[in-house]
């Protein structure tokens, strides 16, 4: 089980979902559950009253003074140990089915575009870079010495079937947000590309789509409750192996076309 571990966006949703699934397993030591406003997260901060292995910590991953920051603040608590698993969760999706809006083809804007591509693509770039020294020293700490799993060292992205270019033959018809789906295309290369490059650390690497989750970005017409999402995706992120490093996975383990 994965000692250490990191969360972003854990204040709601697939986040706080996840971070209450870690909890579970008694081998696990720290949690540090990151969301943008820690003061404002009251469900976080009730889970480390009645838990202290849960560590809320600020991190905005489109602000590089506050990524270095959390890497700061782990690194005190982890010591040597190093860092066991980042899971980047934290994203947006805006206007998702309203033609027109700023995310979509028609009624483009670059902000909500850059907005959309920041968040969801570049700041896992960010955030895994600055924590790369701690996953490597969890990863050379690590007995066994050709393995690769979330026990030893690995980052997961949450991704997203839309981010499948293969599987998008609907163009706009049902999903408006154009932004959305580039994003999370470039999410994906991101985690193909640094898998490569982190192979001869032993550092797993791979990107899932949870499903569609009633949360603030599925909507409440979702088909899955959070609880669902994210006891499969635990149950995969189990059983990830050299095999499946560089892998886009659904939640039960089965490959996405990119």
């Amino acid at each position: 089980m994965p000692a250490n571990i990191l969360i972003t966006g854990s204040n709601r949703g697939i986040g706080f979902g996840l971070v209450k699934r870690a909890l579970r397993c008694k081998d696990v030591r720290h949690v540090f559950a990151t969301c943008r406003n820690p003061k404002a997260a009251d469900e976080l901060q009730l889970l480390h009253q009645s838990d202290q292995r849960v560590q809320v910590i600020q991190l905005d991953g489109t602000n590089d003074r506050s990524i270095k920051a959390s890497v700061n603040e782990v690194s005190k608590i982890v010591g040597n140990q190093g860092l066991n698993l980042l899971i980047n969760n934290a994203g947006i999706s805006e206007g998702t089915f309203e033609a027109g809006s700023p995310s979509s083809f028609l009624g483009a804007s670059q902000g909500s575009y850059m907005s959309h591509f920041n968040i969801n693509s570049v700041a896992p770039v960010l955030i895994t870079k600055e924590f790369l020294p701690l996953l490597t020293q969890a990863s050379n700490s690590f007995s066994e010495k050709d393995v690769f799993s979330i026990h030893r060292a690995a980052v997961l992205n949450i991704s997203s079937m839309l981010g499948s270019i293969e599987a998008n033959t609907t163009g706009s018809a049902n999903i408006k947000n154009l932004a959305y789906r580039m994003s999370k295309s470039a999410l994906n290369q991101f985690g193909k590309n640094v898998s490569i490059d982190l192979k001869e650390r032993k550092i797993l690497v791979a990107s899932f789509c949870p499903g569609w989750v009633r949360t603030d970005m599925g909507t409440a017409s979702a088909e899955l409750g959070v609880t669902q999402s994210t006891e499969k995706l635990w149950e995969t992120f189990l059983t990830l192996d050299e095999s499946t490093t560089g892998a886009y996975l659904d939640r039960f383990g089965k490959q996405i076309a990119f």
